[in-house]
């Protein structure tokens, strides 16, 4: 009894650091941030706040993968997403032309490091919660559904993209787009290309998990309270988006097609947006994790 108890005492203790990061990004999001945005730049806000995203995911990712899987995650995300990134910037492929402005923060080669931080927490959390909707969550589930649950987690992830680019593009001009799109200055084709991205790398980790499940024979499987975490994450990054909506000001933005829009049209717009997407998401993935059903451990 002993032994059987020891794995999930030592996941006890480890979610603590996942717990402790979690909060300080919610305290950053709904207090710390407004406080900073007086004294740093927003390249620094950004860095910051998507520095403790990923700590997040690391210290919530090493309780259920382990190292070798966390970093296969990890470097699959940094490399497909900058390549992408790096191909879009000079050949239109697949997100469209569009340059990333200084405002972005420090860059390897066209690439803002701020931006590879987000395809690799966001798409952490994104990838968890796609897992809780297909009730995916034990071990012996990762040789299903290898295909389709990338699909599901690119969906996941893309919402959230959908929900802030005309904030950080039209708005802040943090990337511009040679030709701006109809989704208040964003292109269409992103979207499609942001799918096409995302999938390969969450595929690319499904696939790599595919024969590793019998690993973690006897490990112990964390309960509802781990999922819950990156659920909470998933929403703390909804809500946040909406009282950024629901603060910014009045005013016309021009793109570079000559277009203009006004953001009392945008930010309602994507409060919206996010409100009819991820927090439905959010909302789906708490009912399938506390609803009846035997897929996942109680905690």
């Amino acid at each position: 009894m002993i032994l059987s108890q020891e794995p999930r005492t030592n996941q006890t203790r480890q979610q603590s650091w996942s717990w402790t990061f979690l909060g300080l990004y919610i305290a950053w999001a709904f207090l710390l941030k407004s406080v900073a945005a007086h004294v740093l730049p927003p390249s620094a806000l950004g860095l910051t706040e998507q520095l403790l995203l990923t700590c997040f995911f690391v210290a919530h990712a090493l309780v259920y993968y382990s190292s070798r899987e966390v970093f296969f995650y990890a470097l699959t995300s940094a490399l497909i997403s900058n390549l992408f990134e790096n191909l879009s910037v000079l050949y239109g492929f697949p997100f469209g032309y569009y340059v990333h402005t200084d405002l972005a923060g420090p860059k390897l080669f066209n690439v803002p490091y701020v931006v590879t931080l987000i395809y690799m927490a966001i798409g952490y959390v994104s990838w968890m919660v796609a897992q809780v909707i297909l009730r995916r969550t034990r071990y012996k589930d990762w040789d299903r559904m290898a295909f389709i649950a990338p699909l599901i987690a690119a969906f996941v992830f893309t919402v959230w993209d959908f929900c802030v680019d005309p904030v950080y593009g039209t708005i802040y001009k943090a990337f511009i787009y040679r030709n701006p799109g109809p989704w208040f200055g964003v292109p269409v084709g992103n979207y499609f290309g942001w799918l096409f991205m995302t999938y390969l790398v969450y595929a690319a980790f499904a696939l790599f998990l595919r024969k590793r499940g019998h690993r973690h024979v006897g490990r112990g499987e964390p309960g509802r309270i781990y999922w819950l975490q990156t659920i909470l994450a998933y929403l703390v990054i909804a809500v946040s988006a909406i009282v950024t909506d629901l603060r910014g000001p009045v005013m016309n933005i021009t793109v570079a097609d000559g277009r203009v829009w006004n953001t009392g049209d945008i930010y309602p717009a994507l409060a919206l947006a996010t409100l009819f997407t991820m927090l439905f998401i959010t909302l789906l993935a708490l009912v399938i994790l506390y609803g009846e059903g035997r897929d996942f451990a109680a905690s």
